[in-house]
């Protein structure tokens, strides 16, 4: 027997002349599980409707799935199969081949045209995967570090190169016998090791699981590894007799690789399953464009034209004159400097690491090129390829170059850098819109919709003819009768703060802005002045000129009713709202008049502190035997229904805003406009009645002021509840140990104040959206008392409790396991390191880095103070996302000590930034710096007597049960990590200072020698 043929030598094996399918007896043996995936090349004759059907369908792949179980012939099959449905790539489980006679048998099993690889299994009989692929494809041999040692499934991995377009294919078989913890390990650190992998990834194969059963625990934790990594599963039909899914495709969601997918014909006790994967670049599309050249502008020149426009030699003495003299003045100034352009040209992937040198090289290389294709001569193609050689390198140091200058201008602005690492990748997105005739109907239509909508709200409202309510109880003990005037210093400090977002109507850049503020920083703080004296705010100012923008991706383009209008203001108009929101924070933080539970827009607040301090709740309710139902209250359009003479009354008499300053905020609010913008088409200018100011800066300060009095609404029902701008968390216990009376009582107490909330808000003109009003039962896990799944009736409305629910960014579920919220923090960690990968080769390690910082860490530092307390195998996830992290800045190998890695980097791992965050949120607890919700949960310990422990600076430890849930709670994790902190570094003097000793404390903790 010849002798088996090493996976090397298998990539050089040529397809054996056609055969008659006289194949050994051996062959002839029964199969079980023969999965198969081909990639499928559409091709059509030349003339008529079949030529263009057939263009057209070269724009896919076809990707096929079949498992033939108990075919004795196989190879009749496979040549059927790979003649009769022209595929590319045939991938295979279950072969049986063994190692002394797999080779033969594969060489057998290839038609003309083919090559095949073959991994056997080793040790026993069955088993095996193999792929074979037609001649035309480029095939790459695996990397060397893409290697697992893998006991409970058997794996193949080629790289195809289709139509220009890499495909990681991995085949994989999993025995229904194996090991269903062993294989969900050994296949999520296969799926860790090709995130930062090339090309668009596809797993194919058999894995055994009855992925259609929801209630299977088994299929349900395979999909959870599935869905952490970002893939999805395209097979949606039964692939066998029985009527279960068994056979799978998975590819990432962000690749958009497969069109369709669909069950084809009946192999044996298998169905065929037939994908289309979008494998074909479509054609490039042409564009007009207008643009400056805003980066060759001298700033130094600018500066010196700016000096002379009419707003800084001659000022108008009117606050609109100032502002026509600015929008004319600076405008004409850019346009010396940088007049539009106008050019129509092919959109192509933007090059913009492109440089002088590289064309030349380019050009060489073409000349080399020709010269060799006329000559044919070895010393021509060795020039040609030297210069290619060149050519690449150049490419690659201007890339790196290019990246590393701009990565460094976004600093840690993690907007920037995310736009930036999009359009490296993806190139500028279209504005999705519906289908349209012409940019201006559709903006006309747009704009009918958006006004409609409030229209209909508030008649709505209207018929319920409810009274007005009241003033609430509250009153503020000082006034606001004027704001206080502005110099230019204080304008320079708030333009620098500002994001550097620019709106159409701004005749300068932002950015641009910031570097000439200097010039302009005296006559806009005049500018401002005139407004803030006057009471009254610039007309020229009050149109805002609104984007519709698709919700999610996956919602229909063509419904109105899917789009979020999201207003653009100029920056003028925001700069004046900054400089009246600095004054009006400053009057309600010295008159404390923000109620404690809100948590929106206030300093020390924010979301992670609000949610510390529900969950906080409810772990104690949990810890002490009990249970709790929450509920999430949603408003629809809770920023444009907002009454005018409610709000103005509101702020007159329960915030003390008088004479001046009430006068500006009533010029601000009233006579607004709005007109729809789609494509440089505008709708004509609506007036808006109702609403504050959408993408304003004022807004959403003036609706939390506008919603304050509900807080006392929904206090007199005893139930317990949380603010974060229009997001309203309403949560009580209750018991189980008796017959079910205390739930009852619970659940109508929740009822009754979610429907005096609605009523309160029926009255001020907000309507609230009880359809989505998500509801949770918490209790323990395990608990002898399981609380009963009752639904919550409001009204005519019955809510179902839902097992999970999403506030504020984070999913909790009914057990306060954060299982679902730590798969969806790895999912989409996991992303990001997959979108970094791509260009991590023009990356240095800190570029790299500061990039992983701002895309990366962020998903596992938010809310990860929630986090304490969990079980390892949950932390362990997220370790595993922070060790692809590192090792895609180091650039090292799966064999790396992960340890050493994050050392070498001086990151914290994911156990110590929990500790870091608690233990910074214990001391601005106790430096009175935090929200007094969280400060109340901590009390500073006070020893009977004088003791050497006096001086401690320790925390007391509640005595409530120190159980799972109860040692979670906040009010038992702060001073637990508290006290176990060095006496030195409790008494730190400030915040900084405390940060920065705590993370040195932190590392050198987590990295003693064991």
């Amino acid at each position: 027997m010849p002798e088996a043929l090493s996976r090397r030598e298998l990539f050089a094996c040529k397809p054996a002349p056609h055969c008659r399918l006289k194949l050994p007896a051996h062959t002839y043996r029964v199969i079980s599980d023969l999965g198969i995936a081909a990639l499928r090349t559409h091709r059509g004759s030349r003339g008529g409707k079949s030529a263009k059907r057939a263009r057209s369908l070269k724009k896919f792949v076809s990707l096929g799935l079949i498992n033939a179980r108990s075919i004795n012939k196989r190879a009749a099959v496979i040549h059927h199969f790979l003649h009769s449905t022209s595929i590319d790539v045939l991938a295979i489980t279950e072969t049986w081949f063994t190692i002394d006679h797999g080779s033969d048998d594969l060489r057998a099993f290839c038609p003309d045209g083919y090559s095949a690889v073959h991994v056997p299994r080793c040790g026993s009989k069955g088993g095996g995967v193999a792929i074979l692929y037609r001649n035309t494809i480029r095939v790459d041999p695996p990397p060397s570090d893409l290697t697992i040692s893998a006991t409970s499934f058997e794996w193949l991995s080629l790289s195809l190169v289709v139509n220009s377009v890499s495909i990681r294919l991995i085949v994989v078989y999993r025995p229904p016998r194996s090991c269903i913890p062993t294989f969900l390990t050994e296949f999520s650190c296969l799926l860790d090791l090709l995130i930062d992998m090339p090309g668009k990834l596809l797993v194919v194969g058999d894995f055994n699981f009855h992925v259609d059963l929801a209630e299977d625990g088994s299929a349900r934790r395979f999909r959870d590894v599935v869905d952490s990594h970002g893939l999805c599963q395209h097979v949606k039909e039964a692939t066998h007799v029985h009527g279960h899914t068994l056979d799978l495709v998975l590819s990432r969601k962000s690749d958009n690789l497969v069109s369709d997918a669909f069950v084809s014909e009946l192999i044996s006790d298998h169905f065929a399953v037939i994908s289309v994967l979008r494998a074909h670049r479509p054609p490039l599309p042409k564009k007009v464009v207008s643009f400056r050249s805003l980066s060759s502008i001298d700033v130094d020149n600018l500066m010196a034209d700016l000096k002379l426009i009419p707003m800084i030699a001659e000022p108008s003495s009117t606050m609109e004159g100032l502002i026509e003299q600015y929008n004319i003045g600076v405008a004409g100034v850019i346009s010396s400097h940088a007049p539009t352009k106008i050019r129509s040209f092919v959109i192509r992937p933007e090059n913009q690491w492109f440089s002088m040198d590289i064309a030349a090289m380019r050009r060489l290389c073409r000349k080399f090129e020709r010269i060799w294709r006329r000559r044919g001569l070895t010393v021509d193609r060795e020039i040609l390829l030297h210069h290619r050689r060149s050519l690449a390198g150049l490419i690659s140091t201007a890339k790196s170059s290019f990246l590393r200058n701009k990565i460094a201008e976004c600093g840690s602005d993690r907007r920037s850098l995310f736009s930036l690492l999009d359009r490296c990748l993806t190139g500028r997105k279209e504005l999705t819109l519906p289908r349209h005739s012409s940019p201006g109907d559709l903006a006309t239509e747009f704009g009918h919709f958006f006004n409609r909508k409030i229209a209909d709200i508030r008649a709505d409202l209207e018929k319920l003819s409810l009274p007005t309510s009241p003033a609430c109880e509250f009153a503020s003990s000082t006034t606001l009768s004027v704001f206080d005037p502005v110099n230019a210093a204080e304008i320079i400090e708030l333009v620098l703060d500002c994001p550097s977002k620019s709106s159409f109507l701004d005749p300068i850049p932002t950015y641009l802005l910031k570097k000439v503020i200097h010039v302009l920083a005296k006559p806009i703080a005049n500018l401002v002045n005139i407004s803030l004296s006057s009471g009254a705010f610039p007309s020229s100012l009050k149109c805002a000129y609104v984007t519709p923008l698709l919700k999610k991706p996956s919602l229909s383009a063509e419904h109105f009713k899917n789009y979020r209008p999201v207003s653009g203001l100029s920056f003028i108009s925001k700069l004046i709202e900054r400089v009246v929101l600095k004054r009006l924070i400053r009057h309600l933080s010295e008159s404390n008049l923000l109620a404690s539970v809100q948590s929106a827009y206030r300093a020390s607040h924010s979301t992670e502190t609000a949610l510390l301090r529900v969950l906080n709740d409810l772990l104690s309710y949990v810890s002490s035997g009990d249970c709790a139902v929450l509920a999430l209250l949603d408003l629809s359009a809770a920023f444009d229904t907002v009454d005018h003479s409610i709000l103005l009354s509101r702020l007159e008499s329960n915030f003390g805003l008088t004479g001046k300053a009430l006068s500006w905020l009533r010029s601000y609010l009233t006579g607004r406009r709005q007109s729809v913008r789609i494509n440089g088409a505008t709708s004509d200018p609506t007036p808006l009645v109702y609403g504050v100011p959408q993408g304003s800066v004022l807004g959403p300060v003036l609706f939390i002021l506008y919603t304050t009095p509900l807080f006392g609404v929904m206090n007199d029902y005893g139930v317990s509840f949380h603010f974060f701008a229009d997001d309203t968390q309403a949560y009580t216990r209750f018991s189980t140990k008796d017959d079910g009376s205390s739930q009852s009582t619970a659940f109508q107490r929740m009822a009754d104040c979610v429907a005096g909330a609605g009523s309160w808000m029926q009255q001020n003109k907000l309507q609230n959206n009880v359809s989505k009003l998500d509801a949770l039962i918490v209790s323990a896990d395990g608990t002898k008392h399981p609380p009963a799944s009752l639904p919550l009736a409001i009204g005519a409305d019955v809510i179902i409790p839902s097992p999970c629910v999403k506030n504020l960014g984070v999913v909790i579920d009914s057990h306060l396991s954060l299982e679902a919220q730590i798969r969806s923090v790895c999912k989409k960690a996991f992303y990001q390191i997959r979108r970094i990968s791509r260009i991590r080769k023009f990356l240095d390690p800190p570029t790299c880095n500061s990039l992983v910082c701002a895309l990366v860490s962020p998903h596992l530092d938010y809310a990860n103070s929630l986090y304490y307390g969990l079980p390892e195998y949950l932390l362990d996830r997220l370790q595993r996302v922070q060790n692809a992290a590192a090792r895609l800045v180091i650039g090292a190998n799966r064999f790396a000590s992960s340890k050493a890695l994050l050392k070498s980097l001086h990151w914290l791992p994911v156990r110590a930034r929990i500790q870091y965050k608690i233990a910074v949120l214990g001391y601005r607890c106790i430096n009175g710096c935090a929200p007094s919700y969280l400060c109340d949960l901590i009390t500073k310990y006070v020893p009977i007597r004088a003791l050497r422990s006096s001086h401690s600076n320790d925390l007391c430890v509640p005595k409530i049960k120190c159980n799972r849930y109860g040692r979670r709670s906040f009010m038992s994790a702060a001073p637990s990590v508290w006290n176990q902190l060095p006496l030195s570094l409790k008494l730190s003097p400030d915040l900084n200072t405390f940060c920065a000793e705590l993370k040195t404390h932190l590392f050198r903790l987590y990295n003693q020698p064991c």
